[in-house]
């Protein structure tokens, strides 16, 4: 056992900072508890585990075991971000700077294990999170072993390199991972050593190496490069969830988006798929449409260079800031195009699958219409007129829920959603929003 402690510069959210390493509740490999933290790994010197004590007074304590109990150790400072100094948040963006102030000490790892996260990633691919944990899990039960350090760790070490490569693409299938993702894993633990040099590679170097095996795309290295390579801009684009359930939709193409959001997400400057949904086609295939919500859209970053702030910090919590920049450029004579021939699938979280959540989106909806209505055009709509429309929107709801019955629960939630969107245009007035992303739904 060896033993070190660290200097600690500035707060550090031990368990916040190392939760992506953990696949999710039960993962063997790592434990996270206030101030303190257990994990797993495979070194170049050998299988390690680590305890990670974080004190009051600014220092950390580290505790390894086993054969890579010395590079384990020399790689906890890159491992928690104390060999870095966090990257200051740019003037304008009051939000980040309020999120980072309530939840200070949130840092991004490193570990320099480039294929301890590639495989559960791949694991990951165009699967339910479920499917995914369940099939890492069992991989660290059937062909992982006991780490080094105290039994009271109960940590278990994931499967090494030439066992995964040694594995047939069959010995996969008791898990739940079919022939492709299961010859994938099995062809980068082949060749795990030219993966693994990816962590001494400047970041765009080490993307290019990833994203040129086939099977690896800018959401796998993505998820790579957030925790082995300690990459603070890595953003998951394209990411496949069917949790619990889908549906198909119409990607909105045209001219909206953020162009640091362009560079960082699609590396290129021109477009940006901004992930999202709708609930029913705008209109049809290349035809126009007059406004968009948070919908799938391909965007040409030159249209904002006229628009000044994009977003009005003041809806960050209550939605419908990015109807309201929609609305906007469409003022400005942008075109907004419909494409009815692409495909989007949704994940819809179990805590957005239900009645209250639907309707109080509609009540939302219509106050957060409201307030953009009222402050956010060049030519305000008056409270009389937004009245009146609040008040049909209601009426006819009502007026509606009859015959909606009728058709059964999605025709009565259609009446209902139209009353309750007309009672949040009136409540919009009054002053009353609905918050709605104070919760995170799905996580």
């Amino acid at each position: 056992m060896l033993a070190r402690t660290f200097r600690v510069h500035g707060p550090l959210d031990l368990s916040r900072t190392l939760a992506p390493l953990s696949r999710g509740p039960g993962d063997p490999t790592i434990r996270l508890g206030a101030g303190r933290a257990w994990w797993a790994t495979r070194t170049p010197d050998g299988p390690a585990a680590i305890a990670l004590e974080h004190r009051g007074d600014g220092r950390l304590h580290a505790e390894a075991w086993g054969p890579g109990a010395d590079w384990v150790l020399a790689g906890v400072p890159a491992l928690l971000g104390l060999d870095r100094e966090p990257a200051p948040i740019p003037a304008g963006h009051p939000l980040v700077a309020r999120l980072a102030a309530r939840i200070p000490g949130v840092r991004i790892p490193r570990t320099r294990a480039v294929v301890a996260s590639l495989v559960p990633a791949i694991l990951e691919q165009k699967v339910t999170g479920l499917e995914a944990r369940r099939a890492w899990l069992g991989l660290i039960r059937v062909h992982g072993e006991q780490a080094p350090g105290p039994r009271g760790w109960r940590l278990r070490l994931a499967p090494d390199a030439a066992t995964l490569a040694g594995l047939p693409y069959y010995a996969y299938h008791p898990l739940g991972v079919e022939r492709r993702r299961a010859e994938l894993i099995r062809r980068v633990a082949a060749r795990a050593a030219w993966f693994e040099a990816i962590a001494d590679l400047p970041l765009a170097e080490g993307y290019a190496r990833l994203t040129a095996v086939p099977g690896i795309g800018p959401w796998t290295a993505a998820e790579v490069g957030v925790r082995a390579l300690g990459d603070e801009d890595a953003v998951s684009v394209g990411d496949f969830n069917f949790e619990e359930s889908f549906e198909e939709h119409a990607v909105l193409t045209g001219m909206t988006g953020l162009e640091d959001v362009a560079r960082s997400l699609d590396r290129r400057e021109d477009t940006v798929r901004w992930d999202g949904s709708v609930v029913r086609p705008l209109g049809r295939g290349g035809a126009r449409v007059d406004y968009a919500f948070t919908h799938n859209v391909l965007v040409r970053t030159r249209s904002l260079a006229a628009l000044g702030a994009l977003f009005d910090e003041r809806m960050a919590l209550l939605g419908g800031s990015d109807g309201e920049l929609f609305r906007r450029l469409a003022a400005q004579g942008h075109r907004i195009v419909w494409a009815d021939e692409a495909i989007v699938f949704e994940w819809v979280p179990r805590s957005r699958a239900n009645a209250r959540w639907i309707l109080g989106r509609a009540f939302r909806v219509g106050s957060s219409s409201t307030f953009v209505d009222r402050h956010r055009l060049a030519s305000p709509v008056s409270p009389a007129r937004l009245l009146a429309h609040g008040g049909w929107c209601l009426a006819k709801g009502a007026t509606l829920l009859p015959v909606g019955a009728l058709r059964g629960r999605a025709g009565a939630m259609q009446a209902l959603r139209l009353a309750a969107f007309g009672a949040g245009r009136i409540g919009g007035l009054a002053g009353i929003h609905r918050e709605e992303y104070r919760v995170v739904h799905g996580s």
